[in-house]
Protein backbone atom coordinates (compact mmCIF):
# COMPACT_ATOMS: atom_id res chain seq x y z
CA UNK A 1 0.00 0.00 0.00
CA UNK A 2 1.33 3.59 -0.47
CA UNK A 3 2.92 4.92 2.42
CA UNK A 4 1.04 8.01 2.23
CA UNK A 5 -2.24 5.66 2.60
CA UNK A 6 -1.13 3.57 5.67
CA UNK A 7 -2.78 5.69 8.20
CA UNK A 8 -6.02 5.26 6.29
CA UNK A 9 -6.17 1.71 6.00
CA UNK A 10 -9.26 0.77 7.91
CA UNK A 11 -10.84 3.84 5.56
CA UNK A 12 -12.85 3.34 2.10
CA UNK A 13 -10.45 5.84 -0.32
CA UNK A 14 -10.99 7.21 -3.67
CA UNK A 15 -9.03 8.74 -6.29
CA UNK A 16 -11.22 11.81 -8.15
CA UNK A 17 -9.93 12.57 -11.20
CA UNK A 18 -11.65 14.72 -14.41
CA UNK A 19 -11.58 17.91 -12.48
CA UNK A 20 -11.10 21.32 -13.73
CA UNK A 21 -10.37 23.45 -10.70
CA UNK A 22 -7.71 21.53 -8.64
CA UNK A 23 -8.18 24.60 -6.33
CA UNK A 24 -11.56 23.79 -5.29
CA UNK A 25 -10.06 20.32 -3.61
CA UNK A 26 -8.09 21.20 -0.03
CA UNK A 27 -7.45 18.69 2.22
CA UNK A 28 -10.26 18.30 4.78
CA UNK A 29 -13.00 19.87 2.21
CA UNK A 30 -16.31 17.76 2.40
CA UNK A 31 -18.07 16.86 -1.03
CA UNK A 32 -20.66 14.78 -2.33
CA UNK A 33 -20.36 11.65 -4.41
CA UNK A 34 -23.35 10.69 -6.69
CA UNK A 35 -24.06 7.76 -8.63
CA UNK A 36 -24.94 8.47 -12.47
CA UNK A 37 -26.42 5.14 -13.65
CA UNK A 38 -27.33 7.05 -16.78
CA UNK A 39 -23.60 7.57 -17.92
CA UNK A 40 -23.36 7.18 -21.25
CA UNK A 41 -19.60 6.58 -21.01
CA UNK A 42 -19.52 4.24 -17.65
CA UNK A 43 -22.72 2.79 -15.96
CA UNK A 44 -20.46 2.54 -12.64
CA UNK A 45 -19.87 6.62 -13.07
CA UNK A 46 -19.91 8.32 -9.76
CA UNK A 47 -19.39 12.06 -9.88
CA UNK A 48 -18.26 14.45 -7.28
CA UNK A 49 -20.58 17.41 -6.75
CA UNK A 50 -20.37 20.71 -5.09
CA UNK A 51 -23.67 22.75 -4.70
CA UNK A 52 -24.99 20.08 -6.76
CA UNK A 53 -22.60 21.14 -9.40
CA UNK A 54 -20.53 17.82 -10.94
CA UNK A 55 -16.98 19.11 -10.51
CA UNK A 56 -15.12 15.34 -10.60
CA UNK A 57 -15.66 12.13 -11.02
CA UNK A 58 -14.29 8.97 -8.84
CA UNK A 59 -11.94 7.32 -10.96
CA UNK A 60 -12.79 3.86 -12.25
CA UNK A 61 -9.83 2.34 -14.24
CA UNK A 62 -6.74 0.89 -13.64
CA UNK A 63 -4.56 3.30 -15.41
CA UNK A 64 -6.12 6.39 -13.48
CA UNK A 65 -7.30 4.73 -9.52
CA UNK A 66 -3.61 5.26 -6.95
CA UNK A 67 -2.59 2.14 -5.83
CA UNK A 68 -4.32 1.66 -1.94
CA UNK A 69 -7.65 3.47 -3.13
CA UNK A 70 -10.39 1.88 -4.76
CA UNK A 71 -12.40 2.39 -8.43
CA UNK A 72 -15.89 3.59 -8.89
CA UNK A 73 -17.09 0.27 -9.53
CA UNK A 74 -16.01 -1.59 -6.34
CA UNK A 75 -17.40 0.93 -4.02
CA UNK A 76 -20.66 1.46 -6.14
CA UNK A 77 -22.44 -0.82 -3.71
CA UNK A 78 -20.90 0.28 -0.52
CA UNK A 79 -23.70 3.26 0.06
CA UNK A 80 -27.12 4.45 -1.23
CA UNK A 81 -27.99 6.99 -3.85
CA UNK A 82 -24.77 9.09 -2.53
CA UNK A 83 -22.60 9.93 0.42
CA UNK A 84 -20.14 12.15 1.75
CA UNK A 85 -16.46 12.24 1.37
CA UNK A 86 -13.28 14.35 2.36
CA UNK A 87 -10.48 15.28 1.07
CA UNK A 88 -7.58 13.30 2.69
CA UNK A 89 -4.85 14.50 0.03
CA UNK A 90 -3.86 17.15 -3.03
CA UNK A 91 -1.07 16.38 -4.41
CA UNK A 92 -0.63 14.82 -8.16
CA UNK A 93 -3.95 13.24 -7.20
CA UNK A 94 -6.73 13.86 -5.30
CA UNK A 95 -7.24 11.15 -2.92
CA UNK A 96 -10.68 11.39 -0.40
CA UNK A 97 -12.05 9.06 2.08
CA UNK A 98 -15.73 8.02 2.22
CA UNK A 99 -17.91 9.82 5.36
CA UNK A 100 -20.24 6.90 6.43
CA UNK A 101 -22.76 7.87 8.82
Amino acid sequence: MNKLLENYKNDVLITIISFNNKSLFKKGSIFNIVKEPDNPYDMEAIAVKSDNITIAYVANSVRTVVKGTMSAGRIYDKFGEDCEIEVIFVRDQIIAKLIFD
